[in-house]
């Protein structure tokens, strides 16, 4: 039996966790649901819930005011546990509170969900000794969790990181074990790029408040955190023996929004909206001093990885905000921000295991032109995603010199986007461990398994905001 409670009536919870989670309720053994939340949502959330058809529930609220208090938050979450006898946990909060939340479930042996990323802090695009704070608070939660699960090995802490999911990169991890196993070759370098988000204008960028840039983070705390984790997912397959990574060594240089309304500025927009000035909230000096302080829009990073002794994969990740757009209106009121704001999505990973295999993965989607069935996987619908694997066919006859998998070819029949289709597996997966009482060792996104993605996604800003401090921009890490 499982009484869980959502931390968070927030948009990722609107249209994963409640209607999954609803939808199997049967199934993964859940007798209760219930939130918490803060009070400034109490009218949306209860009228939500209602319109869901969710008539009975049991909200607890936070003030919004006490917030950052932590003994307030711990006092009515613990009390909402014990009244409803809660033994597991999803947190989708803002990730400024992920820690927080988690402490209190590992201090009330709770199975959780946590969103990702796993813990941050505001500012660390510009106060280096942050990026640190992320790691002690990383350790410190598998620590606590190690204490916790001492012989009860079925309550789970996994991370929604729904690419550890994903039956595509699960073929590539085996294509690059295959060659790990056969030639001992590791991956000896990688290019990861992700774009995922809108064109957003000058007055969007301090006033929207969904994935916002106006709360001292962006780009690689939330899509990014994906691509930095997948990275490291799949670089953990041939960081083994005498090959081990060790050592790296990071610089990073981002855009922020100074930089991007230069590149665009205000009189280009007049240009290409008549009127806009009329529109816009600020004038272009106002909007300056208004961002000064706002965390990157695009950032690239150059991450060079050792062995024991020799450098052993170049690393470059690319993260982008502005990019190619469907947008061609000038205001984004009344729009859903999630997907139908002229939203183009492109994602592509290269990997080279030289001289034996070359794999490319990619992704180019937007749902502004998603029409119908029958082009759903096609380069630039709904569920665009091909791996296209390269192998040296002349060091072994069983091979194919090019091989392309789609995602149809992964998933059969299309009734979701690809990861919505492996977060519903991942948290199939999750009731499916603590019903049956499978260990933690066996999940593909426990806490204890995320060492090598926070360290990398902590130096990455770590680099970005020592540049900012006028620093020295490299960051070396032991690891």
């Amino acid at each position: 039996m499982n009484n869980l409670v959502i931390i968070g009536v927030w948009y990722y919870s609107k249209r994963l966790y409640i209607p999954h989670i609803f939808n199997n309720q049967k199934k993964f053994i859940v007798t209760t649901i219930s939130w918490v939340d803060l009070l400034s949502q109490k009218e949306k959330i209860e009228s939500y819930l209602l319109e869901k058809g969710i008539l009975n529930f049991d909200i607890s609220y936070i003030e919004d005011t006490r917030k950052n208090d932590q003994l307030y938050v711990e006092s009515i979450v613990v009390n909402h546990i014990k009244k409803n006898m809660i033994n597991c946990m999803v947190i989708s909060t803002e990730p400024l509170f992920h820690w927080v939340y988690s402490q209190i479930a590992l201090k009330n042996n709770l199975s959780i969900i946590l969103d990702k990323p796993i813990t941050l802090e505001k500012d660390m695009a510009n106060i280096s000794r942050k990026s640190d704070n992320l790691i002690t608070d990383y350790n410190d939660l598998c620590d606590k969790f190690r204490q916790n699960t001492k012989g009860v090995s079925w309550v789970h802490f996994d991370v929604m990181v729904q690419r550890r999911h994903h039956k595509g990169y699960h073929l590539v991890k085996e294509k690059i074990d295959e060659i790990m196993d056969l030639f001992h070759c590791p991956i000896t370098s990688m290019n990861a790029f992700s774009n995922d988000w809108q064109w957003r204008f000058p007055d969007e960028i301090i006033n929207q408040n969904y994935h916002s840039y106006n709360e001292g983070y962006w780009k690689v705390w939330h899509s990014g955190f994906h691509i930095v984790d997948i990275v490291a997912f799949l670089l953990m397959s041939t960081s083994i023996w005498e090959k081990k990574i060790v050592w790296w060594e990071v610089f990073s240089s981002g855009v922020f929004p100074e930089d991007v309304v230069s590149q665009f500025n205000f009189d280009d927009y007049e240009n290409a909206f008549p009127g806009y000035s009329l529109r816009e909230k600020y004038s272009e000096s106002g909007f300056m001093k208004k961002v000064k302080d706002f965390w990157e829009i695009d950032i690239s990073s150059i991450i060079t990885l050792k062995n024991s002794l020799w450098k052993q994969t170049l690393l470059s990740i690319n993260q982008w905000h502005n990019w190619l757009s469907c947008r061609s209106w000038d205001t984004a009121d009344w729009r859903d921000l999630y997907k139908w704001n002229g939203r183009i999505r492109q994602e592509h990973i290269t990997i080279e295991q030289w001289p034996f295999q070359s794999i490319f993965i990619e992704t180019f989607k937007s749902w502004n032109y998603w029409d119908q069935d029958s082009k759903q996987t096609m380069h630039w619908w709904e569920n665009h995603f091909d791996i296209h694997i390269h192998r040296n066919k002349n060091m072994n006859e069983k091979w194919k010199s090019y091989e392309m998998v789609s995602w149809k070819e992964l998933y059969g029949r299309i009734d979701d986007s690809y990861n919505y289709k492996s977060s519903k597996d991942w948290i199939d997966l999750f009731f499916y461990n603590i019903n049956n009482k499978i260990s933690w060792e066996k999940s593909f996104s426990n806490i204890l398994d995320f060492n090598l993605s926070i360290q990398m996604f902590s130096s990455i800003y770590k680099s970005l905001a020592l540049k900012h401090e006028g620093e020295n921009p490299i960051v070396n890490f032991d690891i």
